[in-house]
């Protein structure tokens, strides 16, 4: 688990944007990510546009799969439900982002926290992804780590469910958009 309290490079490649990376040898700090997807005003539309994947293509690969993704240079969390501690009831909604947040910090992970598309609409809830900084070198790597993580969250009161998203090697997670342009998130 050393790995999660490293600083570690990141290769978070917006798939349909590979060329903003390729001038850094596809390798981009989690600052640089954090960049590209916080310090601009969110595009307003529908959920779906540019995307980002976990881990660097392998050179000569041109589709975006599981066997072409060598590593994965983060881990994220996707956010969307909940489960009730006593019941193991799952409830649509995540936790609020703030809890996460302090849970991490509190067991000294470093991330970055965005809400997604449809955050807040109607019966939907709380809905934001996780971005972990850490390197994982195959989806048996990625799903011992991801278990890792959620346990130490449940320990924290913090009882997030782990969706088959996490552990989907070559998953496209989009980058942050707005339904409309007075959306609160």
């Amino acid at each position: 688990m050393g790995a999660l309290r490293q600083a570690a490079r990141v290769a978070a490649l917006p798939w349909n944007q590979w060329q903003l990376s390729r001038g850094m040898g596809g390798r981009l700090r989690l600052e640089s990510v954090a960049g590209l997807v916080w310090n601009t005003h969110p595009e307003v539309g529908t959920k779906d546009g540019s995307y980002y994947i976990r881990g660097p293509i392998i050179s000569g690969a041109s589709t975006r799969n599981d066997s072409n993704i060598d590593h994965a240079s983060i881990i994220i969390l996707d956010c969307d439900s909940s489960f009730d501690a006593d019941t193991g009831e799952i409830s649509e909604g995540a936790p609020p982002p703030s809890e996460v947040h302090k849970a991490l910090i509190s067991l000294e992970i470093n991330h970055c926290l965005y809400t997604t598309h449809s955050h807040g609409t109607d019966g939907k809830g709380h809905r934001y992804r996780v971005v972990i900084p850490t390197v994982t070198n195959g989806p048996g790597e990625l799903k011992g780590v991801l278990e890792w993580i959620f346990h130490r969250l449940v320990e924290q009161g913090v009882y997030l469910v782990n969706v088959k998203e996490n552990r989907s090697w070559s998953q496209p997670w989009y980058f942050p958009r707005l339904a409309t342009p007075d959306s609160e998130y």
